[in-house]
C-alpha cells in the first residue's frame, strides 16, 4: 500500500455500458466499472453509503473509505453496475433527477421508479434536483425548490424507507 493512498473517496458515475451520441460523454465502459471496483477492492477500500459519513470518527479514517455514486437514474446502473455491486456486496448511492425517472421522451435511457425500488437493497437514494437544472446558476431560492420538491417526489414515490439520504 502506498504511503500517498488517499483515505477517503467519493467516485462518481453517471451511465455504464455504451451509449451513442448524446450520453456518450457521461458513460464509461462496464468493462471499465469493473476494472475500477477491482481497483479499488485489491488496494483495501472499504465501501460505504453516504449516509455512514455523518457517523465517522477518527479511527474510521484510518482505513481507506470510499463511496461510490451515480447521478441522474440512468437506466444502465440497474443494468449494468447494479448486479456487480449486489454481488460483490457494495452500497452506493443515487442521486435522482426525479423529472427524468419514467421519463416518456427517451424510451430506455432513465429508471422506472419500480426500478428504483428494485435496487434498494443495494442503493441509498438522494436528491439530485427535479429537472437538472444548473443549481449554482439560478437564485438560491430556486436551487433550494429543485432539491426540496425533488426530496418530497422521492419521498411520495415511496421508493425507500430508511434509504433516503438526507442531505438537506
Amino acid at each position: 500500500m502506498s504511503l500517498f493512498a488517499p483515505k477517503f473517496l467519493l467516485v462518481a458515475y453517471h451511465s455504464i455500458g455504451s451509449f451513442d451520441g448524446r450520453y456518450r460523454h457521461i458513460t464509461i465502459s462496464l468493462e471499465m466499472f469493473q476494472k475500477h471496483i477491482a481497483y479499488l477492492q485489491k488496494r483495501g477500500y472499504i465501501f460505504r453509503h453516504f449516509r455512514d459519513i455523518p457517523s465517522y470518527t477518527k479511527s474510521d479514517f484510518q482505513q481507506r473509505v470510499v463511496c461510490v455514486y451515480f447521478d441522474d437514474g440512468f437506466r444502465s446502473v440497474l443494468e449494468n453496475a447494479y448486479p456487480i455491486l449486489k454481488r460483490e456486496n457494495i452500497p452506493a448511492t443515487l442521486f435522482l433527477t426525479t423529472n427524468y425517472i419514467d421519463q416518456k421522451d427517451v424510451p430506455g435511457v432513465y429508471l422506472s421508479w419500480n426500478e428504483v425500488k428494485k435496487m434498494s437493497d443495494v442503493f441509498e437514494f438522494g436528491s439530485h434536483s427535479v429537472s437538472h437544472r444548473k443549481l449554482n446558476k439560478i437564485p438560491f431560492a430556486e436551487a433550494k425548490e429543485e432539491i426540496i420538491r425533488s426530496k418530497e417526489i422521492i419521498e411520495e414515490k415511496n421508493v425507500i424507507d430508511d434509504h433516503l439520504l438526507d442531505i438537506i
